[in-house]
């Protein structure tokens, strides 16, 4: 069965030359098409924009983290070089009074 397709009424205005009220309802909706792929634009760029941004803050926060693990090795190997320090000074000292102790027994 064939199908029998009316020319739009657009087209039949462009041939008399004449307007109809359907053309413009027909503009109309084309001009909404038009709004629809832009919006669906609109949603992909802000859909890709707000991706990258969460990538960015979850590589901010990861580079964050890093610094901070960073930080706080280094502040462990300076309490641990504090520590040996200390204990060396206290070995020193240790030596010294037992030397003192000695000598005083050979007097």
């Amino acid at each position: 069965m064939a199908v029998y397709l009316a020319p739009s009424p657009s087209r039949q205005a462009e041939k008399t030359g004449e307007t109809v009220a359907c053309v413009a309802g027909e503009e109309a909706a084309l001009m909404t098409d038009v709004t629809k792929r832009k919006r669906k634009r609109k949603r992909k760029e802000r859909i890709k924009s707000n991706k990258r941004n969460k990538r960015k803050t979850r590589n901010k926060r990861k580079k964050r983290k890093k610094r901070k693990k960073r930080k706080k090795r280094k502040k462990r190997k300076k309490r641990k070089k504090r520590k040996k320090r200390k204990k060396r000074k206290k070995r020193k000292k240790r030596k010294k009074r037992r030397k003192r102790k000695k000598r005083r027994k050979r007097k």
